[in-house]
């Protein structure tokens, strides 16, 4: 439970736990979906004035599962800048809070989506100004550039601080290449609780980006963003300069160990500087090498001799291979003949109370026979009771972690555990060997709250979930040993919660000798998406975390498997697929007589499903006795009856006439008892494995006296396929296979245009023709076109049982005669017709432009640059230019329009061309073409 790493590799998230129930498997989707209509946008009006936080509503849309929105800085979408999370907004909310918005002109749309997650067509756009904040969001920051400088590797570790924020309990951070934050292309880091964080990028993640910090206040609402500072992450950025050597001196004498000392050079990797120690000035012949976290190095273990040595720092990665600066200039020192003694001893600079302290001891030199006994002493040694009298370093090495045995696992080492303290409290550890010392220091620190507290996941849940949080103290790390423990008698740790909604005990405790313990969230139905923010506060820390409830999802279908019952039950509910959420989601449910028949109180739809069962238990009756089963959710309540018997006949046959059909054409299906039905009647359970292409009613009921009943199988047109049928009675279950083979195929066949040749602007019929009648539901064809020049709806339905259909094809103005080819697609086939745009009959007043360069017959070499101009023309509102190779321009390679008298291209093919212009006016009717030019590309 332990965090050793609390740098954030691009995105970390904040999340809780929900206590949940058994996902259930193998149940089935649902049907094919049919795309809603668009939402009319109610609120806010177009062109309002707004201030964040801005309510956006529309129309409710019948059928519609969910709605999505989107803002965007244009009314095309090209770039969308905010939008709600995937379907959060439920087939009921028909509203959504936007924040976190700069001032500024925005653009929106929203979209309904099917309970099949069919989306449906955006509607048209609104627009709203921000002028600024009003009551509900927190302040804006101030963001400061990072720290010591802007340009990063990937990586590389750097940090953003920026001011605190009255009233925010946290912060979200944003990169991104593009200053306007699209959604799709800008990192994010989350639930920052201070004004300061540590990130760095990835080799997929570089660029030159732009920063800025948002305030999110209890309630989740965002505040104005702050002012935008610039960074690159970028393998070509420069390295910083090469650490400068401090000791020892150039040329000095030394006696084991050497004391090594640098200047410091900021944003260096974890153990990010590479010590280098050579016999010669080249480092041909190395000796050492060490990684330094520090900018300071003990050498112990050194031969005689002159030493050349240098420094280097690394700042991330180019690929996969370390960056580094360059090498410090050599520092050269002479180690001289030194018995052997005590080096070093290193225990890590800080340690939480409780936390594993690794110690290292080394020797000047390798160790004699029978190895060295180093003796170890404390100055404080109730903060170090672990703390080995001696270690022996073994023969021939010079080194020797200090490790312990836990009480009752002599083979199972690890390192000593320090005490607990109140107050920071050093302790000095000093090691002894041959008459020499050297000591260390460790300050122990008392237990601190973790400040980022660890939670499971999802942070989402459904409002009456029951919840765990999670809080852990904060953490030291050395040489991978991450910990910090609760002292004697626990860590108090006070809870509190921003909402009703979800409750938390005041206080808990973590006990004694654990880093970190759960404690419960309890939360209550909620009708809307509420953001609840829980804290956690200790010594002067407070840990902030958000979690998201969400309403009941609603109930699409209800079904009991199996209907008539001796011995229990189960529910399934269905709910729609756009009301998947990406967590676990709860509905109530009830029994109208729990005695005989009892159920949970609540069911779970488990996360990325969109069916849940729960289990019912019946007791023994000595009657027939129905029992109304209801789930509710989202303000809808479904019901099922449950049939409760003394005893069941048993289930002998099951079968279906005929067991092979046409996709499309229904079967009948059988099911025979042992016996008669009892009074009431027997329903037996019904279910097919691919409802898509054959569907069965949820059960069939054998009438009272008799042993079988029939039922209606329907099936789809699909390819040949076999599917399963199953029937359940009791503990019995049957299976029936029924062959589905497909119908004959049905492909669009014509496709022609009435007229066929009209003036750009005009419009013209197109018919598409099916090869037979179109099928249930109607055949969609698909349209399209190879031209500018004409446009045509995306699709045509022909309806079912016709066997062509009409769609309208509308033009455009255009400078000579085009043919466009419409094509319709469907079944496999694909179908043609060919449409002539002709232009206007008389062209515009203005005169032709003369051309002026490049002159008749000009050369040019493939891909060179060529610059066309003409004479400008008065009242010209922009011109056409067109290039080809055929004089007569009728497919013309180039047909551009440009707002100046001179074009330029370099992409033109090797071949002789020629080109022409022509004005075009305000109204963008067209002049005269100037006279034709011709040139070669070679």
């Amino acid at each position: 439970m332990m965090l050793c790493n609390r740098i954030r590799r691009v995105v970390v998230s904040v999340l809780v736990a929900v206590i949940v129930a058994p996902v259930v498997g193998g149940l089935e989707g649902i049907a094919s979906a049919v795309p809603p209509p668009a939402p009319a946008l109610l609120a806010p009006a177009n062109g309002a004035i707004v201030t964040i936080p801005a309510t956006i509503s529309w129309s409710q849309v019948a059928g519609a599962g969910g709605y999505n929105w989107e803002i965007s800085l244009s009314s095309t979408f090209t770039s969308v800048i905010e939008r709600n999370p995937a379907l959060l907004v439920g087939p009921a909310t028909t509203q959504d809070i936007v924040s976190g918005l700069a001032n500024g002109t925005y653009f929106w749309h929203v979209q309904a989506v099917s309970p099949d997650v069919e989306p449906g067509a955006w509607s048209s756009s609104r627009s709203f100004t921000v002028t600024g904040a009003g009551p509900g969001v927190p302040g804006t920051a101030t963001l400061n550039p990072p720290l010591n400088t802007t340009k990063f590797h990937s990586l590389e570790n750097f940090t953003f601080t920026w001011s605190a924020v009255p009233g925010a309990v946290g912060y979200i951070l944003q990169e991104s290449i593009d200053p306007t934050f699209p959604v799709d292309v800008r990192v994010r880091q989350i639930n920052i609780n201070g004004p300061t964080e540590a990130v760095s990028f990835n080799s997929s993640n570089m660029g030159n980006f732009k920063a800025r910090v948002i305030a999110v206040a209890a309630n989740g609402l965002m505040g104005t963003p702050s002012n935008l500072v610039d960074f690159s992450v970028l393998d070509s950025n420069p390295f910083p300069a090469p650490p400068t050597l401090l000791s020892p001196a150039k040329g000095t004498s030394q006696q084991l160990p050497v004391s090594l000392s640098w200047t410091h050079v900021p944003n260096h990797q974890d153990l990010g500087y590479q010590v280098q120690i050579a016999t010669n000035s080249s480092f041909t012949s190395i000796e050492a090498t060490y990684p330094v976290t520090e900018n300071q190095k003990i050498a112990t273990a050194l031969s005689t001799g002159a030493k050349f040595w240098r420094v280097r720092s690394q700042h991330g990665y180019i690929g996969v291979d370390p960056a580094y600066t360059a090498f410090s200039v050599t520092g050269t020192f002479t180690v001289l003949a030194t018995p052997l003694r005590m080096g070093a001893v290193t225990f890590p600079a800080t340690k939480f109370s409780g936390g594993e302290a690794l110690g290292v001891l080394e020797l000047t030199g390798a160790a004699p026979a029978g190895g060295a006994t180093v003796t170890l002493t404390a100055s404080n040694p109730n903060l170090v009771p672990e703390l080995p009298a001696s270690r022996q370093i073994p023969a021939g090495t010079s080194s020797i972690q200090v490790l312990v045995a836990p009480t009752g696992f002599a083979n199972s080492l690890r390192p000593m555990r320090v005490g607990f303290v109140t107050t920071p409290t050093p302790v000095t550890i000093t090691a002894t060997y041959n008459g020499a010392s050297v000591s260390t220091t460790i300050t122990i620190l008392p237990p601190q709250l973790n400040d980022t507290p660890f939670q499971l996941f999802p942070q989402n849940a459904t409002g009456g979930a029951d919840m765990l949080g999670i809080v852990d103290l904060e953490v030291g790390c050395f040489a991978g040993f991450c910990d910090g423990l609760a002292p004697p008698g626990g860590f108090l740790v006070n809870l509190s919660s921003s909402s009703p909604s979800a409750t938390v005990p005041a206080t808990m405790t973590i006990p004694a000798g654990a880093g970190g313990d759960q404690f419960p969230i309890r939360t209550t139905p909620v009708t809307e998406l509420t953001i609840v923010t829980i804290t956690a506060r200790a010594g002067g820390v407070a840990a902030n975390w958000q979690i998201r409830l969400t309403p009941r999802p609603t109930p699409a279908t209800f079904t009991l498997d199996p209907v008539d019952t001796a011995s229990g039950s189960r529910g399934i509910i269905q709910i729609p697929l756009a009301s998947i959420l990406g967590h676990d989601q709860l509905v109530q449910v009830t029994s109208s007589n729990p005695q005989v028949a009892s159920v949970p109180a609540f069911a779970t739809i488990p996360a990325s499903n969109n069916f849940g069962a729960f289990a019912i238990t019946t007791a023994a009756v000595t009657t027939r006795t129905v029992v109304s089963i209801s789930v509710t959710g989202g303000g809808v309540t479904r019901s099922a009856d449950l049939v409760v018997h003394p005893s069941l006949p048993t289930l002998t046959g099951f079968t279906v006439t005929p067991n092979s059909v046409q996709g499309g054409t229904s079967a009948t299906g059988t099911v025979t008892l042992d016996s008669a039905a009892p009074a009431g009647g027997i329903g037996v359970s019904l279910s097919s494995n691919l409802p898509g292409s054959a569907s069965v009613p949820a059960s069939v009921t054998v009438p009272a006296g008799a042993t079988s009943a029939t039922f209606p199988v329907t099936t789809f047109p699909v390819d040949n396929t076999t599917v399963t049928l199953t029937a359940t009675l009791g503990s019995t279950t049957l299976f029936a296979a029924l062959s589905i083979t497909s119908a004959p195929s049905v492909t669009v066949t014509s496709l022609t245009l009435s007229p066929t040749s009209v003036t750009g602007g005009a419009s013209s019929t197109g018919t598409v023709t099916l090869s037979a009648a179109a099928p249930s539901g109607g055949a969609v064809v698909s349209l399209s076109d190879n031209s500018a020049a004409a446009s045509e709806p995306a699709s045509v339905t022909v309806p079912a049982g016709s066997t062509s259909q009409t769609f309208t094809v509308t033009t455009s103005a255009v400078s000579s005669p085009t043919a466009v080819t419409i094509s319709g697609s469907f079944g496999g086939g694909t179908a043609r017709g060919t449409l002539t745009v002709n232009p206007a009959a008389t062209g515009g007043t203005l005169p032709a432009p003369s051309p002026v360069s490049p002159a008749v017959d000009a050369r040019f070499s493939l891909g060179q640059t060529i610059v066309f101009d003409w004479t400008d023309v008065a009242g010209a509102g922009g011109y056409v230019i067109q290039i080809d190779d055929q004089d007569t321009f009728s497919t013309p390679t180039v047909n551009q329009t440009v707002s100046a008298s001179t074009f330029s291209i370099s992409t033109l093919p090797a071949t002789r061309m020629w080109w022409r212009v022509r004005a075009v006016d305000a109204s963008g009717v067209p002049g005269a073409w100037s006279s034709a030019r011709r040139f070669e590309v070679r």
